[in-house]
């Protein structure tokens, strides 16, 4: 329940709309009504497998492209989580362990915010403890039933973002280990998913999905092996500078008596980080590291078993050497004193992480991107009103993604009003073919250009884009609501 309240409350407007969730409404409402499509873009799914979209779909077709709508289903994903980390808890220590590693992620600040906001990873991150929640009944019992849940829970993983590549490593390598007679079996169900993915988009657009997958394989491997090393290292120590809670999670997966926990927990956090930190830098737009939160969290309910345990040692309270007292009455007032002790050592920091989570609620989540993030959405929605009164579903408008949604007209934003140019624009390479585009999105075609503070400073950013505001500011302005201004193209 208090998962469910932190993650659900307020949610259409706390915290502020972000790019990536104006990207996936898009595919999604067009997915929804039979398009491949990114906004005027066709999209092969390279950066961003389908799984997570094919979900999102008939909830937009039904519900209609509102933030809401996806915020809705990430929120699930984080409520959905808090669940099986009280079902691992519970398999691996007992219920109070359950309830410790439920009631941690479920108040956690971090995770808190990044579950209500619109991410795919939120749904990679459910699929990972899936994973490790299958997972370790097979390591014990050799269970194929349990070993064929989890390939197909790992290739879901991957075909909902490609880093899920990392579920893969972590399940081969765990069968590897423990019971490698299966590898075969853990390999083929894992493979199932991805391998339909592939196949249907080398199918459908052959050309263009080579081209993609090629494309982000030079941007994720460019440069000599030994600078990448460096990086990764560099992202490493970045990593537990991000959140204190980070570190502590950390140590904790070292703590399980058990060595098959503690080797599976630390063989997923091995996996998850070698692919996570190649893939994405620390800061803070880190949305690429949402996964790993749970993990944490578990590892937090691991440090505060072994906490209390060694606590209860120094009090004299061990179930093993228990401590004899004078009087009835001296033990009750020892053993009340370690309890209290205890708990505000180890539940104090706790509690202010609670605290931080529900003041969130109502001073808005912290999540370092606030920056970049829609500040005024009663603006953005005032200036999509005027400009829907003007449109029509052919008319091109380019404008920040955040707000996109809101607008009827045909939507695009301002990378890809360069990139039809056949300029490079950040993850947009140089040359793509105009073929590509199911309309005209530059400048020159488009009826309407929004320009806010993002666009700004992504223009400061990419040069590129510099020369599309420059048009657009050329021309008449047709309306204002803060941040907001709209120029119309005397042209259209």
């Amino acid at each position: 329940a208090i998962s469910a309240y932190l993650r659900y409350v307020d949610l259409g407007y706390n915290p502020g709309w972000d790019a990536d969730e104006g990207y996936n409404l898009n595919v999604a409402w067009n997915l929804s009504e039979g398009r491949l499509l990114k906004y005027a873009l066709n999209n092969t799914f390279v950066d961003h497998p389908p799984l997570f979209f094919l979900i999102l779909a008939p909830a937009v077709w039904l519900f209609g492209q509102d933030i809401l709508v996806l915020r809705a289903l990430t929120a699930t994903y984080g409520v959905l989580t808090t669940g099986v980390l009280f079902l691992i808890g519970k398999r691996l220590q007992g219920n109070a362990a359950g309830f410790l590693a439920g009631l941690f992620f479920a108040i956690y600040p971090l995770a808190v915010a990044y579950n209500r906001l619109g991410y795919s990873y939120n749904q990679l991150m459910f699929l990972t403890l899936s994973c490790f929640y299958l997972t370790w009944p097979y390591v014990t019992s050799g269970s194929k039933k349990h070993l064929l849940a989890a390939g197909l829970a790992a290739g879901a993983g991957v075909v909902t973002d490609l880093e899920g590549v990392y579920l893969l490593a972590f399940l081969w390598l765990a069968v590897a280990f423990f019971h490698r007679d299966d590898l075969i079996l853990a390999i083929s169900a894992s493979a199932i998913l991805p391998v339909l993915y592939v196949g249907t988009m080398y199918l459908v657009t052959p050309a263009d999905f080579v081209a993609d997958v090629l494309n982000d394989w030079r941007r994720l491997s460019h440069g000599l092996w030994v600078n990448q090393l460096v990086d990764l290292a560099v992202r490493y120590v970045r990593l537990w500078q991000l959140d204190w809670w980070l570190p502590l999670g950390a140590v904790g997966l070292f703590l399980p008596r058990d060595s098959k926990t503690r080797a599976l927990s630390l063989l997923l956090l091995g996996s998850m980080l070698a692919f996570i930190l190649k893939i994405r830098d620390v800061n803070p737009f880190f949305r690429t590291g949402v996964p790993l939160l749970h993990l944490f969290s578990l590892g937090i309910e691991f440090l505060l078993a072994r906490g209390f345990s060694v606590l209860f040692d120094l009090f004299g309270l061990s179930a093993e050497a228990p401590a004899t007292f004078p009087s009835r009455w001296q033990g009750i007032a020892w053993r009340t004193l370690a309890v209290l002790v205890s708990f505000a050592i180890l539940f104090s920091p706790v509690a202010m992480a609670a605290a931080e989570s529900f003041l969130g609620l109502k001073a808005g989540f912290r999540t370092g991107i606030e920056f970049a993030s829609v500040a005024y959405p009663d603006n953005a929605r005032d200036v999509a009103a005027h400009v829907n009164l003007l449109t029509s579903k052919e008319d091109v408008i380019i404008l920040s993604p955040h707000i996109s949604w809101l607008f009827k007209g045909a939507t695009a934003d301002y990378l890809q009003a360069v990139a039809i140019e056949g300029r490079a624009a950040l993850f947009y390479p140089e040359n793509l073919p105009r073929r590509r585009f199911a309309y005209d999105c530059s400048v020159g075609n488009a009826r309407f250009v929004v320009v806010d503070s993002f666009a700004q400073a992504l223009a400061e950013a990419v040069p590129e884009v510099k020369d599309v505001l420059a048009e657009a500011e050329s021309w008449p302005m047709e309306y204002v609501s803060g941040e907001y201004v709209v120029y119309r193209n005397p042209g259209r």
